[in-house]
């Protein structure tokens, strides 16, 4: 039982499997080859552009603006700002 959870404690971890990219919200994985070539692209294409250029999809973006990262548990920046702006109700 304990290899068990080790297996897939590791693939939680993992940026290249599938159960940690559903877990993060991610749209598909990704190896952390990819992560940094893709990071160099974006800084080379910065520096040789004349404009700012907009930079390589990550299958993050999405869930980066979760709070948690998690689509279905996060909240968005905006739903925060509004439960945060909610009056409380003191208990008695």
């Amino acid at each position: 039982m304990l290899e068990l959870i080790d297996l897939v404690d590791g693939l939680r971890r993992d940026p290249a499997s599938r159960l940690q990219a559903a877990l993060a919200g991610w749209e598909y994985p990704v190896t952390r080859e990819w992560l940094a070539l893709v990071d160099l692209f974006d800084l080379q294409h910065k520096v040789a552009a004349k404009n700012k250029p907009q930079p390589y999809a990550r299958p993050f973006d999405r869930a980066r603006n979760r709070i948690g990262g998690v689509k279905k548990a996060g909240h968005t920046v905006n739903e925060l700002r509004e439960l945060l702006a909610r009056p409380r109700v003191e208990k008695t």
